[in-house]
């Protein structure tokens, strides 16, 4: 799989991958940060304190964190409007097209 040898993807703790399973927020936020550092085109670090305001800042797991902030900080992914990231909720269709749109505009 190139994904996993290029490091963009990861496989579960057991070491599994779920193809046909749903892509959340918070892993859609660490797939674009390993594919732009892919591509040379890799996000800087912010400090995660960007997220505090985010009422559902705490339900991000820790290895998404990073990711989230950084893509949160360049506009590519923002929250949705209420207060919250909803980092285990998944992308609409409508806004993984915004993602991309938003990429290509980089």
């Amino acid at each position: 799989m190139a994904a996993r040898a290029l490091s963009i993807i990861s496989p579960d703790s057991i070491n599994n991958f779920y193809p046909e399973e749903p892509v959340t927020r918070e892993d859609i936020a660490v797939i674009l940060c390993n594919t732009l550092k892919v591509v040379s085109k890799q996000l800087d670090n912010v400090d995660t304190e960007i997220l505090d305001d985010f009422t559902d800042r705490n339900s991000i797991s820790d290895y998404a964190l990073q990711s989230v902030a950084n893509v949160y900080k360049t506009e590519i992914m923002v929250g949705n409007g209420n207060g919250t990231l909803t980092p285990k909720s998944t992308a609409t269709r409508a806004q993984a097209a915004v993602i991309i749109s938003r990429i290509i505009d980089r």
